[in-house]
């Protein structure tokens, strides 16, 4: 069980020189993010026979959102994504992403790519905004840059699963499981805020009754994949269809699709790789 009592800092040191990180991501206080010993127990039995063949070890990805808000036009997120499966069996991530003008970094601690365990994510949104001046009789424009440093930290602080074999399903199967979190959100400046924010959110899941060939979601994946779709329902009344393809060989889940009320997110994978 020590092995698992693991802080979000030490499960991404092997991986955080692959990518470029702001600072502020890695001396901020993950390590103060440490699963509670109830959750760690539970992983512990379900990570006793894990045991993938292969492993992930680097994904480049496109994002495609389409938000009611934008009235119908697309928007696109650059993600880069490296994994390393820790010695308890689960995913450390580290990640930078792109969105117009924010950009970020993240590192997290996840079950087999299903469910995010820890994370501590970074960013960085700016803006222009323009400014007028009254001289005499005319006005002068002129545009001020602005930027926003946002920070979330988010803790598992209770799991529960109806199968112990959610990292390595049967075709066919289903599956549900609950995630109580702690979410901490601060943003900086002179209208700097911090909130801190619990919620509750259960998962329903199928498997697909056939496996499919992996190249189909990245050319270069060789094995077998499992289509999974889940349905997330939140405390709050929020729901959101989430599609998956299992990666049988790495024993990992890659996300697909993301359908919520407001927002629809598309995964478009640009690289893969995964050890042979």
């Amino acid at each position: 069980m020590r092995r698992m009592s693991v802080y979000l800092r030490n499960a991404v040191l092997l991986v955080l020189t692959a990518l470029t990180l702001s600072s502020t991501l890695i001396v901020a206080e993950e390590e103060s993010l440490v699963l509670d010993m109830s959750v760690q127990t539970k992983l512990s039995s379900l990570m006793k026979d894990y045991k993938p063949d292969k492993a992930l070890t680097r994904t480049t990805e496109r994002r495609e959102i389409n938000n009611r808000g934008n009235f119908g036009k697309l928007v696109y997120e650059q993600r880069r994504a490296i994994y390393k499966r820790q010695g308890s069996g689960l995913w450390a991530v580290v990640s930078t992403a792109a969105l117009g003008g924010s950009s970020g970094s993240a590192q997290s601690l996840s079950l087999c790519g299903l469910v995010t365990l820890l994370s501590a994510t970074v960013s960085t949104t700016s803006f222009d905004q323009m400014i007028s001046i009254p001289s005499e009789k005319i006005f002068g424009y002129f545009s001020i840059r602005h930027s926003i440093d946002w920070g979330r930290r988010l803790r598992v602080m209770s799991f529960e699963t109806s199968a112990n074999n959610i990292c390595a399903p049967a075709p066919g199967a289903e599956f549900s499981y609950r995630v109580e979190t702690e979410m901490e959100i601060k943003t900086s400046g002179l209208l700097g805020v911090t909130k801190v924010a619990t919620g509750v959110d259960d998962f329903s899941c199928k498997v697909s009754a056939e496996s499919r060939p992996a190249n189909e979601i990245f050319p270069s994946l060789r094995g077998d994949a499992l289509f999974t779709s889940c349905e997330r329902f939140a405390k709050s009344g929020a729901k959101a269809k989430l599609e998956f393809a299992f990666l049988r060989d790495a024993g990992v889940y890659l996300l697909l699709s993301e359908r919520a009320n407001v927002q629809t997110t598309k995964v478009h994978y640009e690289e893969v790789q995964q050890t042979e």
